[in-house]
């Protein structure tokens, strides 16, 4: 299940619409390379087409796209807005059973942060 804050959805739609209908569809969370204590990262990109095989979920006006392999790893997923000084940015925090697991056996993550900043 995605979650979305309000101030994110608010933030999403505000670039969406900002960017010209035929370049944005929506929103496309992907996984990205690298990641925290072996975990997966994930991004986000403006998307134009989507794909018969992609996941689409609406909130609002807003389409948040995912391809199988995103849509197939993640549980749990809330993004969120950040604005703290120097810090601004979405933030994705995953709570996966991977991520949950790989805890449980090894302790917890040495990392700063559970998430991503796109």
């Amino acid at each position: 299940m995605i979650e979305l804050t309000p101030l994110a959805i608010d933030k999403l739609q505000t670039m969406v619409q900002e960017k010209d209908s035929t370049f944005s569809s929506g929103i496309r969370i992907f996984e990205a390379e690298g990641g925290c204590c072996s975990n997966k990262s994930y991004g986000m990109s403006f998307e134009k087409d989507i794909k018969e095989s992609d996941h689409v979920s609406q909130y609002e006006s807003l389409k948040i796209i995912m391809d199988n392999d995103a849509y197939a790893s993640l549980t749990e997923m809330s993004i969120d807005f950040v604005d703290e000084g120097v810090q601004q940015g979405f933030r994705i925090d995953v709570a996966s059973e991977h991520k949950h697991k790989h805890e449980h056996e090894h302790g917890s993550c040495g990392c700063s942060h559970s998430g991503a900043h796109a």
